[in-house]
Order: structure tokens, then sequence, then C-alpha cells
């Protein structure tokens, strides 16, 4: 018994491979397409928070009147009293509280 092939199986195997070829071309295009796009979304979204930071920042500053901004404190409250004597008033405005006992 020798172990011929014949034509047909020939071209069967040489179908196969090119099948698996291809296969494997695709297979990579496939995943070189999807690492693009993974790349795209991750760069939009670090530039949308970005974006999103810088805006907060922003709206933050006008809120925040200007003496808090060049001295980095917060206004002092109304009265004309300097910080550590006594007026009546507990921190930042709120009332005087007594000792819990």
């Amino acid at each position: 018994m020798t172990n011929q092939t014949t034509p047909r199986q020939t071209a069967s195997r040489q179908q196969s491979l090119q099948h698996s070829r291809n296969d494997d071309r695709d297979n990579s295009r496939v995943f070189a397409f999807f690492i693009v796009v993974a790349v795209m979304v991750f760069v939009g979204a670090l530039a949308y928070f970005f974006i999103v930071d810088k805006r907060a920042r922003e709206s933050a500053r006008e809120v925040t009147p200007p003496a808090a901004h060049m001295h980095g404190t917060a206004p002092r409250p109304a009265g004309g009293t300097s910080p550590g004597t006594s007026s009546g008033i507990g921190p930042a405005g709120s009332p005087p509280t007594s000792p819990v006992r």
C-alpha cells in the first residue's frame, strides 16, 4: 500500500491552508481595528474629563470672592472685630455654642 494523495485531496488541503491564512489575516485586522477604537475612546474620555475639570475650576473662581483669591483666606465677618477677640459670634459667623457638660 502506498500513501498517495489524489489531486482532489491536494486541492482541498491547499484551500484549507488558504482559508486559515485568510482567517488569521482577518483576525489581525479586526484586532488592530478594535485597538485603534479603544485608544480613541480612551483619548476622548481623557479630553472630556479635562474639559469638565477646567470648566469646574473656572466656575469656582467666579463664585469665590476676589479677597479669598488674593490672600487664600475667607472674608472676615462684618463687625470690625479682629480674629481672636470675643464678639459673641462663633467661627465663620455661626452663633456661639455653650460648652458641653
